[in-house]
């Protein structure tokens, strides 16, 4: 049975039953920057990294999570991904063809909607970023945005321990910051036990 998320109209619920979800390994590339945009992809569980090549860098863009979706930007337009995409986990989506997506979406004003409002979340995401960025030390960034992440693995800001799957590299890329310097202050917080460092990744003992 497809998993069901907040909200979402019962021709998702179709496009799942059409399009079964399919398990990818950790660290699988599910499309590069440049390359054609022929699915919209929708996590059911685990977690994806998108990120962007800029000059000679690739910086992190984003996390998504169990009940995202992305690809969505294709309404608006175009056909060539501007990002890249990797599992960080195992991860188990759905891969809706581009043109099935549209179809449905275009007959649905529910479905249009609730696109619409994962887009809205992500560019309030995007915002948090750029707002933190802007208005905080490099300390205050980097564990507010641990926060965040925290809180959106595990559903809620509740107690628990939550595996992000980011390298420390990774991480300095979302706060705009060094490796290096991220780092000593990663390690700070574990000293502090506000979090745990392990290869390729950082738990949060509490979100």
């Amino acid at each position: 049975m497809a998993a069901s998320y907040p909200d979402a109209p019962a021709s998702l619920h179709a496009l799942q039953e059409r399009f079964p979800a399919q398990q990818f390994g950790r660290r699988t590339r599910l499309h590069s920057a440049g390359e054609k945009a022929t699915h919209v992809y929708l996590v059911e569980s685990g977690t994806t990294k998108i990120s962007k090549i800029s000059y000679t860098r690739q910086p992190l863009l984003s996390l998504v999570h169990s009940g995202e979706l992305w690809g969505e930007m294709l309404h608006s337009g175009g056909d060539i991904w501007s990002t890249s995409a990797e599992t960080a986990t195992v991860t188990r989506m759905h891969r809706f063809p581009v043109r099935e997506f549209q179809r449905s979406a275009a007959k649905d004003a529910k479905l249009m909607g609730w696109v619409v409002g994962q887009l809205r979340e992500r560019v309030k995401r995007i915002e948090r970023q750029l707002e933190l960025m802007h208005s905080c030390r490099l300390e205050q960034r980097l564990l507010l945005t641990l926060a965040d992440l925290a809180e959106r693995a595990n559903g809620s800001g509740e107690g628990g321990r939550v595996a992000i799957p980011l390298t420390q590299g990774e991480m300095a890329s979302m706060v705009g910051s060094t490796r290096e310097t991220t780092s000593t202050i990663l390690n700070l917080f574990e000293r502090k036990g506000w979090i745990e460092l392990q290869r390729g990744a950082v738990h949060v003992t509490s979100a």
